[in-house]
């Protein structure tokens, strides 16, 4: 669970989710449940890997300490273009049961 002053990002293969860069990923926000969310714009019918990063607040511009999700890297599939809405968890990595399109 992130503490108060926490935030999560999803960084990744591609450019849209950072390049590896925590500092580009993907920021979530956090609503009620402790459920993180994002929105993105990712190409069809292509493939990314990612991961989930908890960071501290950023200050002066910069992501301060982090930790990345243990495990494998996770794999995304992007099918046909359109709307979807992709359902994860911190504890799954690749070997286990990858989200769907």
């Amino acid at each position: 669970r992130a503490r108060p002053g926490q935030c999560m990002r999803i960084v990744g293969s591609s450019k849209v989710l950072g390049g590896w860069d925590v500092s580009q990923g993907v920021q979530m926000t956090w609503s009620k449940g402790d459920i993180w969310q994002a929105c993105i714009q990712l190409p069809a019918e292509t493939v990314f890997h990612y991961k989930y990063v908890l960071c501290d607040s950023e200050r002066d511009g910069k992501v301060g300490e982090v930790m990345w999700q243990e495990g494998s890297n996770r794999l995304l599939a992007v099918g046909k273009e359109g709307a979807h809405e992709i359902r994860d968890f911190w504890g799954l990595g690749v070997d286990d049961s990858p989200p769907a399109l």
